[in-house]
């Protein structure tokens, strides 16, 4: 299957990082600090939508100036509390990848100052392309994040997979015509819109790849 890419773009957190955990108790922590909550369950389902989307919808803030005061409470303490855990799996794909000459790169919800507080040069040195919420433009489930890697690795989507872990983030995969691959590391496989592969982890996935 992987013959017919050059391209191989990564959700992060969820897909390569066991961290959507640490996410949900960071956020529940700030929001409980304001009135507010989410079942962990309904922040999974949410993964990968913009930070300023998200926090609206859970909170009915508006102001921009609050919800970046909130997120900047979240990513100090999520900051201070990370645990950097791969996937069993990750770090095997990527050496395959690499040796078979797979341009890589990340697109993630992320801000870049959290991205580059928690993950290590080492790892980050992986990928040629990182896209970040910073990259001025809409979040999953739009296209445009998937889009802006691939045009900013200098590739094309027929030549492009996508690996991802979330409903929203498959969504903008698929918006953007890309391949995708779904994997059940966070939600059940009936839980995710339709992908073109599914598996359960990395691991499994790896099996495939000699």
């Amino acid at each position: 299957m992987l013959e017919k890419f050059n391209t191989i773009l990564f959700d992060l957190d969820g897909t390569l990082i066991d961290s959507m955990t640490q996410h949900y108790k960071a956020w529940s922590e700030v929001l409980n600090r304001h009135g507010k909550q989410i079942g962990i369950e309904d922040f999974f389902a949410l993964e990968g939508m913009n930070i300023y989307q998200l926090m609206t919808k859970i909170t009915s803030i508006t102001s921009p100036e609050i919800i970046k005061s909130l997120i900047r409470e979240k990513d100090e303490i999520f900051i201070e509390n990370f645990d950097f855990i791969l996937y069993h799996g990750v770090l095997e794909l990527i050496e395959k990848l690499k040796t078979k000459k797979y341009q890589l790169g990340i697109v993630t919800a992320s801000s870049k100052y959290r991205f580059e507080k928690t993950i290590p040069d080492e790892f980050r040195s992986n990928f040629s392309v990182v896209v970040t919420s910073d990259d001025e433009g809409p979040g999953k489930p739009d296209p445009w994040p998937y889009l802006c890697g691939v045009r900013k690795i200098n590739s094309v989507p027929k030549y492009t997979l996508v690996f991802e872990n979330a409903p929203l983030g498959i969504a903008s995969a698929r918006a953007a015509k890309l391949t995708c691959v779904g994997i059940g590391s966070t939600i059940t496989k009936d839980s995710l819109p339709m992908v073109d592969y599914y598996y359960d982890s990395i691991s499994e996935f790896n099996l495939l790849v000699s």
